[in-house]
Order: C-alpha cells, then sequence, then structure tokens
C-alpha cells in the first residue's frame, strides 16, 4: 500500500519553528467506514468529491503500510520528491540474519504506550521508531544505537537493524529507526513499582548508620549489609542497574571506534554552560511558580516560597562550582562522554533478569547539537537517583502508601537505592577512572549540582505539562537544599 510523508514545519509568535514528520494514507471506499470506527483518533481529514467519501489517514495506523515501510528499508529504497529531496531507507550490514525469514508476513502493531515518536512492533522480533519531530543532523538515538550495538558490540542495548532518514542537499535528518525487539517483564518504572507496592515502605524503627548521612557517604562504605532490610527485593535491581550504567558509560568512553564518542576533557566551557543553563530553567521555574502559587496546597506554597528565596544563592553556587573543581584539580584531568542524557528507570528493560537500556534521544526539549554535547557521566547518574525520588514519592502520591511510616520507609528506600546504585556503578569503573571527580567532596558537589540542575528541569516540565506533579520535583530540591541529602 502507498503512502506519503508529508513534513509539516510549524512556526509560532514565538521561538523557532519546529519540523514534524507525518506520514498519511488516503483511504477510499468500503475500508472509510472500517477505519473511521476502529481508529478514528488517526483521521486526519475526510475529504469529499461528490457522493464519494474519502479519508486522510495516519499512516502508522494502517498494517500494510508499516510493511511497505520495513520493506523499504530491508531492500534499501530511496524515494525522490519532486523537488529533489530524498527519503532513504537501509538496512545495517549486521542485520542480515534478523531480517531474513519473510519479514513482511509478520503481524504488525502499533504501541499504544504514551511517548512523543510512534513505535510500531513487527511480531515479536522488531520495533520500528518514527521520530515525529525532527532537527537537522543524526538523531542521537540512531548514532548512539548504532554505535553501542553494531561498533561496541553491547550485550545490553537493543541490536540497530535499519535506518530512514531525510536528505536535501547536505542536509540529512532521522524519520526512523528499525531495532531487535527485546522481549521483557516490563521497564524498570514498571517493575519497581510493583515490587514497591508489596510492602518495602513498611520499615519500622531507626535504621542503624543510614538515617543520619547522605547517600554519597553511604554508597563509600564496604558493608551494605544494613541496606538490605532496607531494599528488599528491589536489592537486585539496583545492584544490576548500577553495574550496568557503568558498563554502558565504558563502552561509551572507548576510544578509537568512533571520533564522535572519544571523551574529551572537561573544560571550563562545560562548567560555564551549566551555570547558565542553570540560571534560566532557575528564571522560568521562579515565573511560572509565582503565576501558579495561589492555586497550589498550602504546604507546597510554603516549600516553593523556600525554592524562590534560596535560588538566588543556588545559581550563585553554580557559578563557583568551576573554580571548586579547578582548585581539586578534576579540571584537565576528567572526561566528558556522550552521555545517554535522559536516563531513568522508563528507559530500562528487564528481560529474564537481565537489564537492557533504551532511547538514547537525550532530553527531548533540547535541540540535537545539545544533546550530542560531551556531558561528565555523573549526569546520567544524577537522572537515575532522580527516577529513584519519583519512584518512591510517585506510590505516596498514588495513595499506595500514605502513612507517616511509609513516608520515613520512603525516604529511607530512595537513599539506599541511590547509595547501593553509586557503588556498584563506582566499582565498575574502578578507582582510577578518569570519567569521576577523584576526591569525594568534588564527587559530592557535582553530582549535587547535576541533580538540582535534573530537579529543576522537571520542575519546568512539570508546571507547564502536568501541575498535578510538581510536589515530587519541588519537594526533591527542597530536600536538597535542606537536609543536604547528597553530602
Amino acid at each position: 500500500a502507498g503512502f506519503y510523508v508529508l513534513l509539516v514545519e510549524a512556526s509560532y509568535s514565538e521561538g523557532n519553528p519546529e519540523t514534524y514528520v507525518c506520514p498519511v494514507r488516503l483511504v477510499t471506499g468500503d475500508s472509510v467506514e472500517s477505519v473511521s470506527r476502529t481508529v478514528p483518533e488517526c483521521v486526519i481529514a475526510q475529504i469529499r468529491s461528490g457522493a464519494a467519501v474519502a479519508v486522510l489517514i495516519d499512516a502508522l495506523a494502517d498494517r500494510s503500510s508499516c510493511k511497505t515501510l520495513l520493506s523499504a528499508i530491508v531492500d534499501g529504497r530511496t524515494f525522490r520528491s519532486r523537488g529533489g529531496a530524498e527519503i532513504r531507507a537501509r538496512s545495517m550490514p549486521s542485520a542480515g540474519v534478523t531480517l531474513s525469514g519473510r519479514p513482511r508476513e509478520m503481524k504488525v502493531f502499533r504501541s499504544e504506550k504514551e511517548q512523543s515518536n510512534s513505535s510500531v512492533l513487527f511480531g515479536d522480533q522488531m520495533i520500528l521508531k518514527l521520530f515525529r519531530k525532527i532537527d537537522e543532523g543524526v538523531n542521537p538515538d540512531v548514532e548512539a544505537g548504532t554505535f553501542l550495538s553494531v561498533d561496541a558490540h553491547c550485550p545490553f542495548v537493543p541490536q540497530m537493524l535499519g535506518v530512514v532518514e531525510y536528505r536535501q542537499g547536505k542536509s540529512v535528518s532521522s524519520v526512523a529507526m528499525l531495532q531487535k525487539l527485546i522481549p521483557s517483564e516490563g521497564d524498570l518504572w514498571v517493575v519497581m513499582r510493583d515490587v514497591l507496592k508489596n510492602g518495602v515502605f513498611n520499615t519500622a524503627g531507626s535504621v542503624a548508620g543510614i538515617d543520619d548521612i547522605g547517600f554519597v557517604e553511604l554508597a563509600r562504605r564496604e558493608d551494605t549489609t544494613p541496606l538490605s532490610p532496607i531494599l528488599g527485593s528491589t536489592e537486585a535491581l539496583i545492584r544490576d542497574l548500577g553495574r550496568t550504567t557503568g558498563e554502558l558509560h565504558l563502552a561509551l568512553s572507548a576510544s578509537g571506534m568512533n571520533a564522535s564518542f572519544a571523551p574529551v576533557l572537561v573544560d571550563e566551557s562545560f562548567f560555564e554552560g551549566l551555570a547558565d543553563g542553570f540560571a534560566r530553567k532557575v528564571r522560568a521555574v521562579t515565573e511560572s511558580l509565582n503565576l501558579q502559587m495561589a492555586g497550589l496546597p498550602a504546604q507546597m506554597q510554603e516549600i516553593a516560597q523556600q525554592v524562590i528565596v534560596e535560588s538566588a544563592a543556588l545559581v550563585e553556587s553554580f557559578r563557583h562550582l568551576k573554580e571548586v573543581m579547578q582548585r581539586s584539580g578534576t579540571l584537565g584531568r576528567m572526561n566528558g562522554i556522550r552521555c545517554h542524557g535522559d536516563y531513568h528507570l522508563g528507559q530500562v528493560l528487564l528481560s529474564q533478569g537481565q537489564c537492557f537500556v533504551l532511547d538514547f534521544e537525550g532530553e527531548p526539549l533540547l535541540p540535537i547539537a545539545e544533546r550530542k554535547k560531551h556531558q561528565p557521566a555523573l549526569k546520567d547518574v544524577a537522572g537515575m537517583l532522580r527516577s529513584f525520588s519519583y519512584a518512591a514519592k510517585s506510590l505516596l502520591k498514588d495513595g499506595v502508601a500514605d502513612t507517616e511510616q511509609h513516608r520515613l520507609g520512603a525516604a529511607r528506600w530512595e537513599k539506599a537505592a541511590s547509595a547501593l546504585f553509586i557503588r556498584e556503578y563506582c566499582n565498575v569503573l574502578g578507582p582510577d577512572t578518569t570519567l569521576l571527580p577523584q576526591k569525594p567532596e568534588e564527587f559530592g558537589a557535582l553530582l549535587k549540582a547535576l541533580i538540582l540542575d535534573k530537579a529543576y528541569y522537571e520542575l519546568q516540565y512539570e508546571l507547564s505539562s502536568r501541575p498535578a506533579w510538581i510536589d515530587i520535583p519541588l519537594v526533591g530540591i527542597e530536600e536538597l537544599l535542606v537536609r543536604g541529602t547528597s553530602r
């Protein structure tokens, strides 16, 4: 079945224009009624010509169109527009075995998972991701997925099978990618929350050696036995996740295979950019909080006011972080890498007890060039620690665990999970790694800054898109400010 790929440019009164990919198919005849009834959300427009009626639909809602796209990747086809632009599809040389065996006959399922892109499953073997919003340049997910699975042969990322690109002159934009489908028990966000619902937060009484120190210090302790009763059946998951993250960063820092992924020294410009970016987030968050203050619950208003008051000092501390790293010798020694960039529990699948890392696009609000910049490896660590916080606090928010005992247990679980994750991660990298600050004080200072930066990013997102959730990042920021969680 034939279909068209439209590139639609959206222009705004403020900000830069954006380009969206919209594959469309015209449905006519007897199929019109069926399509309108079964997938009404995919109908874009109804077209009438006399008594005849047709509908324009999202082509990914049509199984035959999806198979046409898969066939184009398998066959390495190129489609040209009248203006000279091209849609070019190709498979990876290493994908020959996986793509053999009559892939066009596979069953087609459109994923219903909420996400910014669209995914189509071909049987239980392959998944195609279509990037809805595209920018000039190869998408980081395509670049990292190809490097890790094809060049570095990482066993814990899905195999890259093929890509679809839009080309106009020398400009290239990623349209879609095809990967091996990982059969799984679910992503770690779902798995971890399901485990936590079964009573991990019921920890009673004080836990010796846990309540009075931060998770960074806790991670440095040789004996992790006190963490076991707090973590319960999540302990093995967190250990494996920490080790997998360490192995991932070692793979991403491997030099000699791809110049784009070769480590680079973290210099002054990174810390200057971090401080400038954080200052912008603080301004945006402060403005939004003031606008929405009256609608917040009294307790959240109090925390929001405190965060606003502390914001100027926070921005100043970010300005001084560069000097802290200079004095300690971290500048000129620590390497930055192409991080995952948007690392959280939802980006990791659990398959037969093993973690698989997905979705290397980076933070979707950032332009591609920003997402491809080398960063300290601790950026991903900070993202995962914030995800632990979301997992724990979301259960309290959902009412699954809502007593004071549960709240205390959730805080202890978050601290213990963070400590064990850091410990396992650092053990994989080793004591002589150039990916981390060597001194504990600088390690803690950089990690705290990156966690705060991530928490403000989350708060900015929740304020604009999901106001009912702002309490989670807001409380997380308060904990870092008041209780020194990461000391």
